[in-house]
């Protein structure tokens, strides 16, 4: 699966200039399931969404360039997991 994550600073809350970094995730992927199967992944990506939010937003305050780059996974330049 290839993904981005990308952080960028949010600057203003209530009008005043703040450091806050923002997480950013983009996935590229296609999934074929059965509407139950969506149903019961979606509840699931929505509990994982949330406690990654929490755990990213942490990250990026503290170190928003271990973020900010492209992942392309292992599997794409090793024959063997084609």
């Amino acid at each position: 699966m290839h993904y981005r994550v990308n952080t960028f600073n949010i600057g203003v809350e209530n009008g005043n200039a703040v450091e806050l970094n923002f997480t950013q995730f983009q996935f590229v992927e296609t999934l074929f399931l059965e509407q139950k199967e969506l149903l019961e992944l979606e509840v699931m990506l929505r509990r994982l969404k949330h406690e990654m939010g929490r755990f990213f937003l942490n990250l990026a305050q503290d170190n928003p360039e271990v973020l900010d780059e492209y992942k392309v996974p292992n599997s794409v330049n090793d024959p063997d997991h084609a």
